[in-house]
């Protein structure tokens, strides 16, 4: 992967100096449109271009280090869209990281979303599991579970890698599976299956008690930046449950706390179908050791 990386600035290189359309020509633009959006997927493409670059005719170089690294796997298949893939998050999104992720939060700052978001993470932690939409037989994470899903999204937030993110993600959905009680359940210790009706609450109610206010820059950065391969499977299903999390805590701050009930929208509708995914990410996700978030990384 590093020696993919010096072909990825390499050909940011090229391509910035030789395109017009090239990140090195669009940027300064790009920053001052007001539309962070607009700019990361501008990155993407971007990033596009470079993968077409490295992978297209005439490449002997990379064909070389294919060659290479299938050799050294044993004879074994490689993945090369993912390790370039990976690459190019390394040679772009890693310097990048911190000038997208500011321009989100000044935008949201500068459309007081970003205020709306606080208050209504704020009022939703005053809020009980039921006012939510959980149901009473489910009981939700507490203590040292709740502490570990935090671990789990904060590593997200410092990850630059979409890829990476998305897998701190799962790491999370995973724990949040397991610590959710199912007072129901004749069955000790078997593996509980939530729909969307009943996962969507409780991560609003987990997002608030954590009070998470980066998961919409979060979510945002994932959509504009992750490769459309990605977006699909379990990741993009999780993606988008959680970017579903996000719009419905923005509405919490102006619920009175004297609404009739039941005091949220989502708590009186169920879907039409009711999808149950089953999470398959490695057990051996436990991490304790990360303690505090940073605002840029």
């Amino acid at each position: 992967v590093n020696v993919l990386t010096q072909h990825c600035v390499l050909a940011c290189c090229i391509l910035g100096d030789a395109n017009n359309n090239a990140l090195g020509s669009r940027l300064p633009k790009a920053r001052h449109d007001d539309n962070p959006i607009k700019f990361a997927e501008e990155i993407r493409g971007f990033m596009n271009s470079l993968k077409n670059y490295l992978l297209g005719p005439g490449r002997t170089e990379l064909n070389e280090i294919i060659s290479r690294s299938y050799a050294l796997a044993g004879g074994e298949e490689i993945n090369i869209q993912l390790i370039l893939e990976r690459a190019l998050h390394k040679a772009v999104l890693k310097p990048l990281k911190s000038l997208i992720y500011k321009s989100f939060i000044d935008h949201m700052s500068r459309n007081g979303s970003l205020s709306n978001l606080r208050d209504s993470l704020k009022a939703g932690k005053q809020m009980t599991p039921k006012d939510l939409g959980i149901r009473e037989r489910l009981i939700p994470p507490q203590g040292p579970s709740l502490h570990q899903i935090g671990q789990h999204l904060i590593k997200m937030q410092k990850a630059f890698s979409p890829t990476t993110k998305i897998q701190h993600m799962l790491a999370a959905v995973q724990a949040i599976y397991k610590s959710v009680k199912d007072t129901q359940c004749e069955i000790a210790n078997e593996q509980l299956v939530m729909g969307a009706d009943d996962f969507l609450p409780m991560m609003v109610y987990i997002l608030c008690q954590l009070e998470v206010w980066k998961m919409e820059v979060e979510t945002e950065y994932l959509w504009a930046l992750l490769d459309e391969s990605q977006k699909v499977g379990e990741g993009g299903y999780y993606l988008t449950t959680i970017s579903g999390a996000v719009r419905a805590i923005g509405i919490l701050a102006s619920q009175p706390s004297t609404s009739p009930e039941p005091p949220v929208p989502w708590a009186s509708t169920k879907p039409k179908t009711q999808a149950s995914v089953a999470i398959s990410t490695p057990n051996s996700t436990k991490n304790s050791d990360l303690t505090s978030s940073s605002s840029s990384s």
